[in-house]
């Protein structure tokens, strides 16, 4: 594994300093409306509704990439967001409602000069319209996944959506096989990081403990279900690019519909009473 400060490699690939950019996104409800309950789809809409209103282009690129998307956001989340009837919530005017964006490769760049310009822009959210109001940008460098990856042969995962992943004849696996997540990641990344060379088998990662729970949820296209909730992995010595992997999938999501707001995980440090355990 390697050290702070050493080259990250890859699938024969060096890592480069920086691997995404995050966008934080604040905006203002000005019209109240019902949403459903799960808004990754619509904050996914709007978000490129309003891109294509500057950069059609981009918008349509983003949208029909073929294959993973190359960029990820969260569900909304602020205090506009008020309880509704069952399965939906509603947006209250006045209030602050907020998303991230995470993009990399090729897409980050072309969206440098793009997702500025939607600050005062209107976002459609289902039959609720918001301002937006700020735009923070965030490089997220190899380095910032660091601390999580270093600790030992362990390593805390955290689903904080709900997340399922693509499995034989069509179906989707909700249990977070390391295998499951290392493909799907890699599916997301190695076009832009150029990876070359095939990984270890991920068989050899082992899951130690998990405490979860599956969640449906309704998207535009069908309904699913997904879990949340914190897995232990442990890697062997054979497995170390598994880790950085794992890193990855903090910042692209994990599994299927990451585009709109599913598969966000979190890497969880390890503290001293947790290492002494182990």
């Amino acid at each position: 594994m390697p050290t702070r400060g050493s080259p990250w490699i890859l699938g024969g690939r060096t890592l480069p300093e920086h691997l995404a950019v995050r966008w934080d996104v604040v905006s203002t409800v000005v019209r109240d409306g019902r949403i459903p309950e799960w808004t990754g789809p619509i904050t996914a809409a709007g978000l490129l509704r309003a891109m294509q209103a500057i950069d059609s282009s981009l918008a349509t690129r983003l949208h029909d990439a073929a294959g993973p998307k190359p960029y990820a956001v969260t569900p909304l989340s602020g205090e506009a967001i008020s309880s509704g009837e069952p399965g939906r919530l509603c947006l209250v005017a006045g209030e602050q409602v907020g998303f991230q964006l995470f993009v990399w490769g090729e897409a980050a760049r072309a969206c440098e000069k793009v997702i500025p310009s939607l600050r005062g822009t209107k976002l459609s959210l289902s039959s609720a319209i918001a301002t937006v109001e700020s735009l923070e940008r965030t490089d997220i460098a190899t380095a910032d996944l660091v601390e999580p990856l270093l600790q030992g042969d362990r390593l805390r995962v955290r689903f904080e959506t709900p997340t399922a992943f693509k499995h034989k004849r069509g179906h989707l696996q909700v249990f977070p096989l390391p295998s499951l997540v290392v493909q799907s990641t890699l599916q997301k990344w190695s076009a832009d990081l150029g990876i070359a060379e095939p990984l270890p088998d991920p068989e050899a990662i082992v899951v130690t403990s998990y405490n979860l729970k599956t969640v449906p949820l309704s998207l535009p296209d069908s309904n699913y279900i997904g879990f949340i909730g914190k897995v232990e992995y442990k890697f062997d010595s054979a497995s170390p690019e598994h880790k950085m992997v794992f890193g990855l999938a903090s910042i692209s999501g994990c599994g299927v519909k990451t585009a709109q707001g599913m598969g966000r995980i979190a890497l969880v440090p390890r503290t001293s009473s947790d290492k002494k355990q182990s």
